[in-house]
């Protein structure tokens, strides 16, 4: 967990504690990262509502807080429950503090804050279906929340709530919401698409690459073996001419000792079988020589 928080806030880009290999791990770091850090100033609040709690006795709202902080605690470090599960915890407590704010302090609270994030990370951490209907919600939710304070089942301690004010301040902030986690939600979609595009192309470049590196072997075999049979031929030429052309050269000698000792009738005999020693010892050299069997 604590090497995800630190790639996200101190690593370069392109380093390699920031090399994701997919989407979806991208997007836990990215819960990790904003949730790790809700957390640690969450605690801080936590504290102070904790001492004015036990200051002033309010024992119901010291245990609400406190078990929302363990229920996001277990949301953001427990692996074995799935993702969407986490994140949908986390959103669900962010609704829950927004309309804890809006029945506690009225339009003038924070609630809006929570609710507006809750929209853009549901749109940044699930997708832009799942953003929408956070922003559905929400506007079901001023819309339900503005009808029960105009009819009186809510109020405050002070006259904050004009319905008309609470109208237009209300569809500005679903407009707002809308905006902000479509923009989100598409832009990660974005993201997502060029990634699958990139691992596509980088599986081909692999595929390209085996295919190279394949080919190369095959080459090198291909190689091999015709150097091998340009030794073996080169072998062939040399005892060739050494168990052929030897012999013959030697016959040779001795038929030419001979027809000097002949007379005219054996020369013209031993002058054919010459000849044809001549021709045989042609037929060789072109062998050894040119690779063709020709006289």
């Amino acid at each position: 967990m604590l090497q995800r928080f630190r790639s996200l806030f101190f690593h370069e880009p392109g380093a390699p504690g920031m090399r994701f290999s997919t989407v979806q791990e991208w997007r836990e770091n990215v819960f990790y990262a904003i949730f790790v850090v809700t957390l640690i100033l969450g605690a801080v609040a936590l504290l102070v509502s904790a001492f004015y709690a036990v200051r002033h006795g309010d024992w119901l709202n010291l245990a609400v807080f406190c078990g929302v902080y363990v229920l996001a605690l277990i949301f953001t470090f427990t692996a074995r429950v799935p993702f969407r599960i986490r994140v949908t915890g986390w959103l669900a407590i962010f609704y829950l503090l927004g309309l804890v704010t809006f029945l506690s302090l009225g339009p003038v609270g924070s609630f809006r804050i929570w609710w507006f994030s809750l929209a853009v990370i549901a749109g940044l951490l699930l997708g832009l279906h799942e953003g929408i209907a956070a922003v559905v919600v929400n506007a079901a939710s001023l819309t339900l929340l503005g009808y029960l304070a105009a009819v009186g089942h809510v109020s405050w301690s002070s006259d904050a709530f004009a319905p008309e004010t609470w109208a237009i301040t209300g569809v500005t902030f679903v407009f707002l919401n809308a905006v902000a986690v479509v923009s989100v939600a598409l832009l990660i979609r974005g993201i997502e698409h060029l990634f699958v595009t990139a691992t596509r192309h980088a599986e081909a470049l692999r595929a390209s690459h085996r295919r190279l590196e394949t080919e190369v072997m095959e080459r090198k075999k291909a190689e091999e073996e015709m150097e091998r049979a340009l030794e073996l031929e080169k072998r062939f030429k040399a005892d060739a001419a050494h168990f052929f052309l030897n012999p013959i050269a030697i016959a040779k000698g001795y038929m030419d000792l001979a027809m000097e000792r002949m007379s005219q009738p054996g020369r013209r005999r031993l002058s054919a079988a010459r000849a044809a020693i001549r021709r045989v010892e042609s037929v060789i050299k072109n062998i050894v020589e040119k690779g063709e069997i020709c006289e």
